[in-house]
């Protein structure tokens, strides 16, 4: 869980970056220079608080701000906060655990982390999809419509693809490594079609491996190659 958008959602404090840290002004007493800290560190958010000497994770600092007995008041608290769940995602921390390939099925919302996405400038992504061959058009309308977003994962630009059924629902976020070839989706993987109704009524249908196969089709839709060369058995 990111500790400091915990604390500013939860808690209303109001962070500054402070090199790979965050910073603001004690919670636990009325200082005026900020010497409260929240950072990762290997796998895990913790916090310092220069002024009381306070530290640790999430629940030390829940148990000691609700003035709450056990560790295990602390834990319903906090799941009480957070709908339930103690998985929470943020865009320090928005990718797989383990292996880059595969899929990450977690209890988290795919809609409000795509709207979180699609606040960052999708100009990264904008280049890397030009870079790759799809037409620029056709990308344009993808990030226009949400389509295309950018996630940053560990300081890593991941051009996101959001990913909905035929009824227009979010089902996943599949990220695609900005120079380089790391993948991996947020969510249970489904299949990416910008023309459901066209599937639907269609008599033929081209499956592609990925999507960006599949943008590479549409893009030669609206720049078909010269010539047509007919291949035959003879």
């Amino acid at each position: 869980m990111n500790l400091a958008e915990f604390l500013s959602r939860h808690y209303g404090l109001s962070f500054q970056r402070s090199g790979a840290a965050y910073q603001c002004r004690s919670p636990f007493s009325g200082e005026k220079k900020p010497s409260f800290f929240v950072r990762l560190v290997e796998g895990h958010w913790l916090f310092k608080d220069f002024s009381s000497g306070a530290g640790g994770s999430i629940f030390d600092f829940v148990q000691m701000k609700e003035k709450l007995a056990s560790f295990g008041e602390t834990l319903a608290f906090v799941r009480r906060l957070v709908g339930g769940s103690v998985c929470c995602l943020s865009e320090e921390n928005v990718g797989p655990e383990s292996a880059m390939e595969g899929s990450v099925s977690r209890p988290y919302d795919v809609e409000q982390l795509h709207g979180r996405f699609r606040q960052e400038d999708a100009g990264v992504c904008r280049e890397y999809l030009v870079g790759r061959g799809i037409e620029p058009e056709l990308v344009e309308g993808l990030i226009r419509e949400g389509t295309v977003v950018h996630n940053r994962y560990r300081g890593q630009s991941y051009c996101c693809f959001a990913v909905r059924d035929e009824a227009g629902r979010l089902k996943c976020l599949d990220n695609h490594a900005v120079g380089g070839s790391e993948k991996f989706v947020l969510g249970p993987k489904s299949p990416f079609s910008c023309e459901w109704e066209a599937v639907k009524r269609a008599r033929t249908v081209f499956v592609t491996e990925g999507i960006i196969d599949y943008l590479s089709v549409k893009s030669l839709e609206s720049s078909p190659p010269i010539s047509r060369i007919d291949i035959t058995s003879g």
